[in-house]
């Protein structure tokens, strides 16, 4: 929760000061001042990913998957088991009309 709490706050002043550090930096708005803003992100972009591709993963965590539960297997029907279902529904229904 404390770890939680301290990143939320982290990201907030970080979002702050870029606020101040845009509007400080653009003040005429021309395409070089914006340009300098661009290059700021994508550097940050680059730099972020480049820290993920180093120690990240993209396999599924143990919180995240989903454990089998046998009653729910059971209860699960198969497509071919549905197929024969509707098939004998319209067999039936056929021998009735006749």
């Amino acid at each position: 929760m404390c770890n939680m709490v301290f990143k939320m706050v982290w990201g907030i002043g970080i979002d702050k000061m870029k606020e101040k550090k845009i509007c400080s930096s653009t003040k005429a708005g021309t395409p070089s001042e914006w340009q300098n803003i661009f290059v700021g992100c994508a550097i940050s972009l680059i730099i972020s990913g480049t820290i993920f591709l180093m120690f990240g993963s993209g396999e599924v965590q143990e919180w995240a998957k989903i454990k089998e539960d046998v009653e729910m297997k059971e209860n699960v029907m198969t497509e071919e088991e549905k197929l024969n279902e509707i098939s004998a529904r319209v067999i039936q229904e056929e021998s009735l009309c006749v």
